[in-house]
């Protein structure tokens, strides 16, 4: 993996892990959200910074960002997406959970991919 696409992928996942605040705080003590998606607000948000920051870490002291963090941020994203349907959120609440889904998913997405491709240079190379 180069250094520019270990850069990129480090502040993805900084990225990631600053959306999972986002979404551990706001909606669920500044906006009041409550019921179950109180919960899956404080939850998945919770383990959206906990793996993006990990992801973070990683990338800055092993030069990579593990694929199972990504992939796992990425699933978590899109939940965060069907979510919105599946609490019935309306207004700022909906985009909010659309938009932090679709950012998520993309941003471990691309993560996940680009740990693969380092993945298989680093096996190619030792071949």
């Amino acid at each position: 993996m180069s250094a520019r696409e270990t850069t990129t992928s480090k502040w993805l996942s900084g990225a990631n892990a600053l959306l999972g605040l986002w979404l551990f705080l706001v909606p669920t003590f500044v906006w009041g959200v409550s019921g179950a998606n109180y919960w899956n607000d404080l939850l998945i948000g919770a383990a959206i910074a906990i793996l993006g920051a990990y992801g973070y870490y990683a990338a800055t002291d092993e030069g990579v960002v593990p694929r199972w963090s990504s992939g796992l941020n990425a699933l978590l994203g899109l939940w965060t997406i069907a979510a919105a349907f599946v609490w019935t959120l309306a207004g700022i609440a909906f985009w909010n959970a659309v938009v932090v889904g679709v950012l998520v998913a993309a941003f471990g997405g691309y993560n996940a991919y680009a740990g693969t491709k380092a993945t298989e240079e680093t096996t190619a190379s030792t071949a």
